[in-house]
């Protein structure tokens, strides 16, 4: 009987240990996974800042040539 218990024992302290390490991992994965969907946001973020101020300067030479 303590045998038993012995194993049921380990075994639940390992499944624990499991669990702690494979929530670890799924918290890191989602935080560089957020990480990534934020530096290409910003990215695209800057992109179309510098695409609307390089059209708007274009218009505003097709406007000063008229």
């Amino acid at each position: 009987m303590r045998i038993i218990l012995a194993l049921t024992g380990i075994i639940a302290v390992l499944a624990i240990v499991l669990a702690g390490i494979v929530f670890v991992l799924l918290l890191l994965a989602l935080f560089s996974l957020g990480y990534w969907i934020f530096s290409l946001g910003l990215w695209i973020w800057v992109k179309s800042k510098h695409l609307y101020l390089f059209a708007k300067k274009l218009i505003g030479r097709a406007k000063g040539t008229r």
